[in-house]
């Protein structure tokens, strides 16, 4: 975008105006509650596959999927989702819906990824409204696969930033599961189901491979992040991030951790399956985990819900704001030593490093505005832009206005250990910055409607931001060149 540095100044102006809006006139059907835009660019093949499919041979193919997908965003809600391309003249034109067969299934989660195909791209299409995972090929207008495992809903989509290939699920099982989407499931049945004729929709517990068939189609399941209290998440996980470059994951959940683990290596004859993180913390947070992401090679950028906290009167109970933390894992050399290129397949920290690990420092904190319905992050040329969807339109602001966090006072010896421990309580948000937001709103006059958004994303380079809400609802703005300062 060429305003695409508008969000460096604190006292900036946003570039984006609203351009189109709609929603359906009928009031009790379901909102949207999931937006995916196309994330890639014309460029993007010289990172993808690590640039090795970056030849000539694949130049052509590659810039045709571009302009053939570039300008397409999904939204999902209820057992359905909607792809539209927004254009010029009309703005939003649907293109085709694709209903789920679960009738009371809610999508909530859409992720876009990508297969290679004897020098031709296929995009992908991957989301779940339950515990079952779907992946749409768009060329074909087919299910490219159909896959079952997870033992509750599925609660987030990750892709692989240089592998799109990669799909990574989280759930209410406890469990992360990883898919190659180019692998055909395994539809073996070693064994007879039990009795009913009805097959089991969950994986086995523990992470164990189903005798049953796990789905239908492509995308088979190659490892598992198991929970429990070896090391795992014990409580429903709600984001993952996979590492650009080295072979790591990092998970978040509502037992306030957040974990880092080690990629397995892929094979597709067997199920990995691993219950030690190589990092794992409760400290980082005070509340439930809502995302993480990488924001370089050791700093990551998360944030929580809102810390609930009993009142020093004992009558009543406060709520402080969630808060978005950015902070750095400093464990990274010692697993992945800079003068190393190769690293081995297993690896091994103490317990220290998977159950409580102090191996990280906070660099700053800022309180998040209330209430939190989904956070996008996104990476626009290594500088991270923050979409915050609130009632009528989105905030969005950056971590680079983020201010570093204050030294903690010198200990005195005199104090009390009780003193000394409040001094090392992890922060409840009270002590958190604020932050600079810009406000796009969903009314053309600029002023603060009724609309209350779901899900937010950006498309085109930045140049491109969707909203999905109630009744249906989408909103569209464009960034235009020359408003921002």
């Amino acid at each position: 975008m060429e305003s695409d540095t508008w969000y460096k100044a604190a006292d900036g102006i946003h570039p984006y105006s609203l351009i189109a809006e709609a929603s359906s006139l009928n009031q009790d059907t379901q909102s949207f509650c999931a937006v995916a835009c196309f994330p890639w660019t014309s460029s993007s093949l010289e990172d993808l596959w690590r640039g090795d499919l970056n030849l000539p041979e694949t130049v052509d193919p590659w810039r045709r999927t571009f302009e053939k997908w570039r300008s397409v965003v999904a939204v999902g809600g209820g057992p359905k989702v909607l792809l539209m391309l927004i254009a010029h003249s009309p703005l939003i034109v649907p293109l085709f819906n694709i209903n789920i067969p679960d009738a009371e299934a809610n999508v909530k989660t859409i992720a876009w990824c990508m297969a290679a195909k004897a020098a031709e791209f296929l995009p992908l299409l991957a989301f779940s409204g339950n515990g079952i995972l779907y992946i749409f090929n768009l060329e074909s207008g087919e299910f490219h696969g159909v896959l079952r495992g997870h033992g509750g809903h599925i609660t987030s989509l990750a892709v692989h930033p240089t592998y799109p290939y990669l799909l990574c699920s989280t759930s209410y099982d406890h469990t992360v599961r990883i898919y190659d989407l180019t692998v055909a499931v395994n539809g073996e049945f070693k064994s007879q189901s039990w009795p009913g004729g009805v097959p089991c929709l969950g994986g086995p517990a523990f992470g164990l491979r189903s005798n049953e068939s796990e789905g239908d189609g492509h995308g088979r399941c190659v490892a598992i992040l198991v929970g429990g209290p070896s090391g795992g998440h014990q409580a429903c996980v709600l984001g993952a991030a996979f590492h650009p470059t080295y072979p790591l994951i990092a998970t978040c959940g509502v037992d306030n951790c957040i974990k880092i683990w080690r990629t397995p290596p892929l094979r597709h004859d067997s199920l990995w399956r691993e219950d030690k993180p190589l990092f794992s913390s409760s400290r980082i947070h005070s509340a439930q985990v809502l995302s993480v992401s990488w924001m370089s090679q050791d700093i990551l950028l998360s944030h929580c819900g809102p810390v609930i906290f009993r009142h020093p009167s004992h009558k009543k109970l406060d709520k402080a704001p969630g808060t978005m933390v950015l902070w750095r894992w400093l464990g990274l050399d010692r697993f992945f030593p800079p003068d190393q290129e190769r690293w081995p397949e297993i690896f091994r920290g103490c317990a220290s490093d998977y159950q409580e690990s102090s191996s990280f420092k906070i660099i700053s904190s800022a309180k998040l505005p209330q209430p939190i319905k989904a956070v996008r992050i996104y990476v626009h040329r290594d500088e991270p832009l923050v979409l915050i969807p609130v009632q009528g339109g989105i905030k969005a602001t950056s971590p680079i206005h983020m201010k570093p966090r204050a030294s903690p006072p010198f200990p005195d010896p005199d104090d009390e250990l009780s003193e000394a421990a409040k001094r090392l309580a992890i922060d409840d948000g009270r002590s958190s910055s604020n932050l600079t937001y810009w406000e796009i709103f969903t009314n053309n006059d600029q002023t603060v409607g009724s609309h209350r958004l779901e899900a937010c994303a950006l498309g085109e380079d930045g140049d491109l931001l969707v909203g999905v809400g109630k009744s249906e609802g989408i909103w569209i703005w464009r960034a235009l060149a020359g408003k921002s300062t």
